[in-house]
């Protein structure tokens, strides 16, 4: 009888040894499958996405004699007409962080106000929200999709902005993202600008 308990206690033993090995087993897959996902090389660089979109990651690159800082956005872009015939141009700077988050400063401009155009020719909105890395791409929430894009050896996102800002227009244009290097960063406390003249919802 003795003999008979101790076999159906070692087998207990090796039934639990078992489904303990099949579970490391099993997150160990689920890692890998998770790094290599994450490992998405952009040929034009030789980088990982995420190595990529680092590039454009907002910092502080000197403090001499006074502090620089990098950060992302476009130049000025064509986003449309509106009823009353002005021509609006935008421009987008995105401070993005290593947490994830990132702040998106926006702002519309109309041709008009070159020759005394109203107040509403210029118009501003600020929100944060997430960033992502997916496969190729970098996902910002409740903006759009950036693709890789390297132009004359400079690195830059092909975005494709998902809705529209300010005014009708902007949704389903592509912009291209590029870094920039100034004294001038678009983020609260380091820049000039009046607040925001637009809420964003």
């Amino acid at each position: 009888m003795r003999k008979l308990f101790l076999f159906f206690i070692a087998s207990v033993l090796t039934l639990q040894l078992v489904a303990c090995s099949n579970r490391r087993d099993s997150d160990g897959e689920g890692l890998a499958k998770g790094k290599a996902e994450d490992s998405v090389i952009i040929a034009e660089t030789g980088e990982t996405a995420q190595e990529f979109y680092n590039h454009f990651l907002f910092h502080r690159v000197s403090n001499c004699p006074i502090p620089w800082y990098r950060y992302a956005g476009t130049e000025e872009f064509l986003v449309g007409q509106d009823g009353k015939g002005r021509i609006f141009n935008g421009k987008l700077d995105l401070v993005l962080k290593p947490d994830g988050k990132y702040t998106a400063h926006y702002r519309e401009l109309s041709t008009s106000i070159l020759v005394g155009g109203p107040p509403d020719d210029y118009l501003r909105v600020e929100f944060e929200r997430n960033w992502s890395v997916e496969g190729p791409e970098i996902v910002f929430e409740n903006l759009g999709r950036g693709a890789p894009l390297v132009v004359n050896g400079r690195r830059r996102i092909e975005l494709l902005v998902e809705r529209d800002l300010i005014r009708f227009g902007l949704k389903g244009s592509k912009v291209q993202i590029q870094a920039f290097t100034t004294d001038d960063a678009p983020i609260d406390g380091l820049d000039n600008c009046s607040p925001p003249t637009t809420a964003f919802q």
